[in-house]
């Protein structure tokens, strides 16, 4: 049975702290003898800019802020708006994560450790901002519920992405937070040329975009399947409640139906949430399936030097190229991808006997239309060596229309 993990959850916590700080008043932020001064007096662009040299993992919840000044100057400034979409999802689960995850961590966890770890971390703005924040996750249906306003994030970040993927963006590089970056975008500029006549060897540099990053379509598109990659996380772990799970943190169980019943004696848990995305799959899915299209149509200006060639899109975010070679163009069949995400389609699968079954399959039902609650797909019976021997619904939620799910189930030995 899968444990939920406290530890997990507070070491990536206090992790992911360490890539906010907190606004100054004063708005200026030094180091490294670098200065970034914002004034209101200064128009939008100037500002995006101001805030785009914020972007690093100490001053994230500060260029924030920059961006709303630029949106308020200028809402319809394409850069401003594309940062405020990607950092919405980050910062939204870290404004006050230590004080917010208080009261669950003293419920379940080890409180006098996670208050060591606050009084230790340097004092900062940056503490300031970890601590702004009321004590209000007590239960996992909190944790779920911020959740799913990461996962709005990242839904914000797709739509966004879609609506401007014809955009093009040139990002420009912190120069300290950058600079191995810079060093080597530096390097790889400049050119080694031989004359074959006299054998001299000329070098050749151009510096003139080794401390910026270009956007356009491909990248886009690009981003935004990575965007939709985290919103069917999301859609997948968090649309049923885990409502009651600590209950069982630290036990252990002889058999899967042991668990099963201990599960089932949860009374929410399982539910489908009313905020879950599960019917946004298939959407996902079609928008994957017609950048893959659009990828193998443009191969000679995404993937401009072959499949071989490294960093073929030099300068430009997604640098090694969106390259499809021939084999794989092969191996996706893209009619059966179609079929499956419209409805039924019909397949032959070997059964848990080792006889291939002719059968429907509906891989999309349970996102179409989610069950209301696990337990009503889950099995009802079990063999002697605990694997589920017949289910509650042998459709398995509408995935086998023909009523035979219980076919193949795996079945593992006895021991």
């Amino acid at each position: 049975m899968k444990k939920f993990n406290r530890k997990a959850i507070m070491s990536s916590l206090i992790s992911a702290s360490l890539v906010l700080v907190a606004c100054s008043e004063t708005k200026i932020i030094e180091k490294e003898k670098k200065t970034v001064t914002v004034s209101d007096t200064m128009d939008s662009k100037s500002l995006t800019d101001a805030g785009e040299q914020l972007m690093s993992p100490y001053t994230l919840n500060l260029a924030d802020k920059v961006f709303d000044m630029a949106l308020q100057k200028d809402p319809e400034n394409l850069k401003a708006q594309f940062y405020k979409k990607f950092l919405a999802p980050h910062l939204v689960v870290l404004k006050g994560s230590f004080k917010r995850f208080r009261p669950y961590v003293q419920t379940y966890g080890n409180i006098q450790q996670w208050d060591q770890g606050f009084k230790k971390f340097p004092n900062s703005p940056l503490k300031e901002y970890l601590a702004d924040g009321p004590e209000d996750i007590k239960t996992s249906a909190d944790v779920q519920n911020l959740l799913d306003q990461v996962a709005n994030g990242y839904l914000e970040l797709r739509n966004f992405l879609a609506k401007n993927q014809a955009a093009e963006l040139n990002l420009y590089l912190n120069p300290h937070i950058f600079a191995q970056q810079i060093q080597q975008n530096t390097v790889k500029s400049c050119v080694v040329t031989t004359s074959p006549e006299n054998n001299v060897s000329t070098i050749k540099c151009d510096f003139t975009e080794v401390a910026q990053v270009k956007l356009n379509t491909a990248d886009l598109i690009s981003l935004r399947q990575m965007a939709a990659g985290q919103v069917l996380m999301y859609a997948i772990y968090n649309s049923y409640s885990v409502d009651g799970i600590e209950k069982l943190i630290g036990k252990k169980f002889e058999s899967a139906q042991e668990g099963q019943a201990a599960i089932e004696a949860l009374p929410d848990f399982a539910k489908l949430r009313g905020t879950h995305m599960l019917t946004k799959v298939q959407s996902i899915g079609s928008d994957a399936l017609a950048a893959y299209k659009w990828a193998v149509d443009y191969q000679k200006s995404l993937c401009p030097q072959g499949y071989s060639t490294y960093k073929n899109r030099k300068g430009y975010l997604i640098e090694n190229g969106l390259c499809i070679d021939e084999k794989t163009q092969k191996e996706v069949n893209v009619a059966l991808l179609e079929q499956a995400l419209n409805g039924v389609i019909n397949m032959s699968i070997k059964s848990n006997t080792g006889q291939m079954v002719d059968t429907k399959i509906n891989y999309l039902a349970m996102f179409r239309n989610p069950v209301a609650d696990l337990r009503s797909i889950a099995p009802a019976s079990y063999d002697k060596c605990d694997n589920a021997l017949t289910l509650r619904d042998n459709s398995l939620g509408g995935i086998y229309p023909d009523n035979n799910a219980s076919l193949f189930i795996d079945k593992k030995a006895c021991k």
